[in-house]
């Protein structure tokens, strides 16, 4: 009768250990899915921000690509400033030639050839983005993918390298002895802050999913 009991009592404990064991595992399996989604999502807006950052920044680079108000001059009687194809005049005294433009020619130290390498740099900047673009919405729609996202990283930072090489060739190509910035020139290095920030975002993102996979 005793053993019978004893029995009894090792088959409680061990069924109880084993209830245990189950509840421990699904509280465990549980945490894990919780924190896989919590990581994935994470990791979307990660890449989302970049996304949007390196969208944004291509659309003030063909804004400022598209204007005539990279540099300029003003003054009483008239006001001058230029783009990277063309120099607008604006005449304000009464009975002055009205506002015109010209494409851009050897005038005041300018030679339209200067600016080829500036724009060289930065059209392959906006081609090499549109691979990006591509890469980047493969991406957000394969959610994880590591080694896309370090490559989509590189295409990033040769984007951002493009457009600061070409506005540094500008900043030191145009007449400042005559000249001042204009707005079109603050878009273009306002473009290249939003590719930074995207690029950041993906340095930032792939360094998670690493510590993420070591910790695993």
């Amino acid at each position: 009768m005793m053993y019978n009991l004893y029995n009894l009592n090792e088959d409680d404990t061990f069924n109880n250990n084993l209830n245990e064991m189950y509840v421990t595992s699904l509280k465990r399996t549980k945490l894990e899915r919780k924190s896989s989604v919590v990581d994935h999502r994470m990791g979307l807006r990660m890449q989302l921000t970049a996304f949007l950052n390196a969208t944004l920044g291509i659309i003030l680079l063909i804004i400022a690509l598209c204007t005539d108000h990279w540099c300029g001059r003003e003054s009483d009687m008239l006001t001058i400033y230029e783009g990277l194809w063309t120099k607008c005049t604006d005449h304000h005294h009464e009975g002055g030639r009205p506002k015109f433009c010209t494409k851009l020619e050897g005038t005041f130290g300018h030679d339209q050839y200067n600016y080829y390498p500036v724009l060289v740099f930065l059209f392959l900047a906006c081609f090499v983005h549109l691979i990006s673009f591509v890469m980047s919405i493969v991406l957000l729609c394969q959610r994880q993918n590591m080694k896309l996202e370090k490559a989509l990283a590189i295409v990033q930072f040769i984007v951002l390298l493009l457009t600061v090489v070409g506005l540094v060739f500008y900043v030191i190509t145009y007449d400042d002895n005559y000249y001042g910035l204009k707005w079109s020139c603050a878009l273009g290095w306002g473009s290249t802050l939003c590719f930074l920030a995207a690029l950041v975002f993906l340095l930032i993102d792939i360094d998670r999913q690493n510590k993420t996979a070591d910790n695993n």
